[in-house]
């Protein structure tokens, strides 16, 4: 009905807006925001968590990259209004959709990814989402053509790297360290070390170590993680003898024993002593599990006997 009038007046919409229940008619709502123009209203009904609408990231996003494309040709007053009402709404659009939101953002924010990724902050996971966005055009735009990146260019580069580095510590994504690492070779190495350090992420420490040829390093963080699993797992026989727990700790011990290996392989700095270091630990463990076999294999008979 509204739609078939084309005598109305902003005025009358207002007015009829005004009449409308607030829990009611949204349909109606965004009709008559969209006539009048009233962009914030209009996004709150969108964005509201409780508002059901079919395909609605895909309605929205219609709906503003139309108005953007009209009010750019004939109405920039309204261009920017509608511009800063999306900034004021970047966190809630991005959580909509946030390979949409990207695709929009690359067409009214560029080179404001700094401002964008502020006001994604407070959703971590969301900030994270629209990071690994920007790495993938990061990678392909400058793989191949690294030598032709400005100064400005690589220090936002290099930010964005850095923060995806802690995101995914804070995260405790750590599975995903070493692969973004292999797939881009413009993180900043030792910072990425310090954080995966700090956040005690051991994988991605003894990748970067052999990759840095830091081989003591790389052997001493590898000697270090099998000898804590190797007490944990003695301390899981001697207490509860956890079987879920012991299958754990034998697949990282495995994991640890296979890393310490690949260490001493990668030695190119012909340090012998460090197969030296990795046999002597291995005789000490092989010592400790004979002596709490025997241990366990005498209180068994001594409760047989009982």
């Amino acid at each position: 009905l509204l739609d078939k009038e084309k005598n109305f007046l902003e005025d009358d919409f207002k007015y009829i807006f005004k009449s409308i229940n607030d829990n009611y008619f949204d349909e109606v709502k965004l009709f008559i925001y969209d006539k009048i123009d009233d962009f914030q209203h209009y996004l709150q009904i969108y964005l509201a968590k409780n508002m059901e609408i079919k395909e609605k990231s895909t309605k929205l996003y219609k709906w503003i990259n139309n108005k953007l494309e009209l009010f750019s040709q004939n109405d920039s007053e309204k261009y920017q209004r509608l511009i800063a009402i999306i900034k004021e709404n970047i966190l809630e659009l991005a959580t909509l959709s946030i390979n949409k939101f990207y695709e929009l953002s690359k067409e009214i924010f560029s080179s404001q990814n700094k401002m964008i990724l502020s006001k994604l902050s407070k959703d971590k996971s969301i900030q994270l989402g629209y990071v690994e966005l920007l790495i993938k055009y990061i990678i392909t735009t400058y793989e191949n053509n690294e030598y032709n990146i400005s100064n400005n260019e690589m220090d936002e580069i290099q930010y964005i790297l850095d923060l995806h580095l802690f995101l995914l510590c804070e995260l405790k994504q750590y599975n995903k360290i070493i692969p973004s690492l292999k797939a881009c070779p413009f993180y900043p190495l030792q910072k990425c070390l310090e954080r995966c350090e700090r956040y005690k992420a051991y994988e991605p420490c003894l990748y970067i170590y052999l990759k840095e040829g830091s081989i003591e390093k790389a052997f001493q963080i590898s000697e270090s993680k099998l000898e804590e699993t190797f007490n944990q797992l003695v301390d899981n026989i001697n207490s509860k003898n956890d079987e879920d727990k012991h299958k754990e700790l034998m697949k990282n011990f495995e994991v640890y024993l296979s890393n310490l290996r690949k260490t001493c392989e990668n030695n190119d700095q012909q340090l012998e002593d460090l197969w030296f270091k990795a046999l002597e630990m291995l005789y000490k463990f092989e010592k400790k599990a004979a002596e709490i076999l025997k241990a366990n294999e005498f209180s068994l008979n001594k409760k047989n006997s009982l």
